[in-house]
């Protein structure tokens, strides 16, 4: 396979990865360069030339690329990480699917429904160590940003001595959308207008 260079490299294709993808495609203010690894070639693709489209679309200077790797194959993510030499690794690829939370009908989504998400987390973070440990090995500069049950999922990185930077995940989901509602988002708006002035 051939390196390719890119500022970010996200791991999945899943909603969540797409979701971040497509988000960089349509806000990015200067240029930047997005890397999208997972198993699924179909799904790459259309997340590659769904984010080019999105970032024409919306006239941002956002290129969009490939990569096809398999994170549950020993040295995958040193090896994608070494040809992508990214600034920022962002891991979303999982296990468990998030669909965990609304499928209904099997005795595992019964458990976690009934014992809380927190069973998830023996899915949730194998493929996350194996990411923060390609990161320190590899490219120990990068920002290592985490989306998988961040929650739970980060301490278990930092008590392994492995580099993270944050999460995104469940609780600041969950904070953001109380602002919204509350309005507090333009509230703060309004104060820093205030106090540049």
């Amino acid at each position: 396979m051939t390196d390719i260079r890119a500022d970010i490299l996200i791991f999945g294709t899943g909603n969540f990865a797409g979701r971040i993808a497509l988000d960089l495609a349509s806000t990015a203010s200067e240029p930047v360069t997005v890397a999208i690894a997972g198993r699924n070639r179909e799904r790459l693709d259309w997340l590659r030339t769904a984010g080019n489209a999105r970032a024409a679309m919306f006239d941002r200077p956002a290129r969009f690329l490939s990569r096809q790797v398999d994170l549950s194959v020993a040295d995958a993510a040193a090896d994608t990480i070494a040809a992508v030499a990214p600034k920022v690794v962002v891991q979303a690829a999982s296990f468990q699917s998030g669909s965990v939370i609304s499928n209904q009908g099997n005795a595992w989504t019964r458990l976690v429904a009934e014992g809380g998400l927190s069973a998830t987390a023996v899915l949730q973070a194998p493929l996350s160590v194996a990411v923060a440990r390609a990161v320190k090995a590899v490219r120990p500069g990068a920002h290592f940003i985490n989306c998988c049950f961040a929650d739970v999922v980060n301490p278990l990185i930092a008590a392994l001595g492995l580099p993270i930077t944050c999460g995104v995940g469940n609780v600041a989901i969950l904070a953001n959308a109380f602002a919204g509602a509350l309005g507090i988002a333009a509230l703060y708006a309004a104060d820093s207008r205030l106090r540049s002035s």
